[in-house]
């Protein structure tokens, strides 16, 4: 199979606010052209086009052209799901809106950890591998909306499942970093705004000063993070400054883009943490912009949590053995 498939989510409409109303014709000389290149693999789900893609799929791909010479997916999406019997009824549906007698590959759709919980109470895993044994479906699997850490939970708790369908941002790959969107900048972390994220990070474009989750492409000035202090010019870190910078009276020198410590250094660090008064610090250290190295123990395991947050606003982490 070539490795490109026909997503049926968004398609070409008779009038443009409305996508139920979709230009079959238009659609037919699409798929045409499509299985005419070599391709097979047709992609949709019960909610699309206002629950009107899987129609569509009959008429422009199913009725028109032998069962054999496609591969078709769709999927079950569990806010549609709000008692067991709601399984067999959507996927007995889509089977008669597509006209298939059974689908190549069917997904659980979207799943992430705001959702896994009730597909397992619905036991909707079970169920999706019982269609295969009576033969309704050839692959089972899933769409994916989480990080990989997360993704490793679902595989493990599920080994059967045969393929993961990911969703994946081609503009900037280290998602773990800097992404962007029509709103701005933002600080991701497991996926997500890190909106306590503040101080300077990077990513393949650059290296970025974050506040409070979002890049500041307003500010100019001085900011750190764990490998020192850098000249900030609309929010990106400048390597082609060198010179001096004046701040509060004091006159830092740069040198391509970073704070030169003229064999002067004061080093803040913290050990034995994190502990009872860690979130306070982090708030001391945040207001004065000030980086620290944090040695971290497990002595108090109710604290865990806050690493991260040191780690996220910008502080080096180090180990300081299990119990000191």
């Amino acid at each position: 199979m070539k490795k490109l498939g026909f997503g049926l989510m968004r398609l070409p409409t008779i009038h443009s606010n409305d996508s139920s109303e979709i230009d079959l014709e238009h659609l037919k000389k699409m798929v045409d052209t499509f299985l005419e290149k070599g391709f097979t693999y047709f992609d949709t789900a019960w909610m699309y086009c206002k629950f009107q893609s899987e129609n569509a799929v009959k008429e422009a791909l199913v009725d028109r052209h032998p069962r054999e010479s496609f591969t078709l997916a769709t999927k079950l999406h569990v806010n549609y799901v709000t008692c067991p019997e709601d399984r067999d009824r959507i996927f007995n549906e889509q089977r008669a809106k597509t006209g298939v007698e059974y689908f190549d590959y069917y997904l659980l759709h979207a799943i992430s950890r705001e959702n896994y919980t009730a597909y397992n109470s619905y036991d909707c895993f079970r169920w999706l591998r019982e269609k295969k044994e009576l033969g309704l479906v050839r692959s089972i699997g899933f769409s994916y909306h989480d990080n990989a850490e997360f993704l490793d939970r679902v595989l493990t708790e599920h080994p059967y499942m045969e393929f993961v369908q990911l969703q994946i941002n081609y503009l900037d790959w280290e998602h773990e970093g800097i992404e962007h969107n029509k709103y701005g900048w933002w600080r991701i972390r497991d996926g997500r705004v890190d909106w306590s994220a503040n101080g300077v990070f990077r990513n393949k474009h650059g290296w970025w000063y974050v506040k409070q989750g979002g890049v500041d492409f307003d500010y100019t000035g001085l900011a750190a993070n764990g490998l020192g202090n850098w000249y900030i010019k609309n929010g990106a870190v400048d390597f082609k400054k060198n010179g001096t910078y004046e701040k509060g009276g004091i006159e830092y020198k740069i040198v391509d883009g970073k704070v030169q410590n003229n064999g002067k250094v004061i080093y803040l660090t913290f050990d034995d943490g994190p502990a009872a008064y860690t979130d306070q610090l982090l708030g001391i250290l945040d207001k004065y912009g000030v980086k620290a190295t944090f040695f971290v123990t497990s002595a108090y395991p109710s604290y865990q949590n806050l690493i991260k947050k040191e780690y996220n606003a910008g502080h080096a982490i180090a180990a300081h053995t299990y119990s000191h």
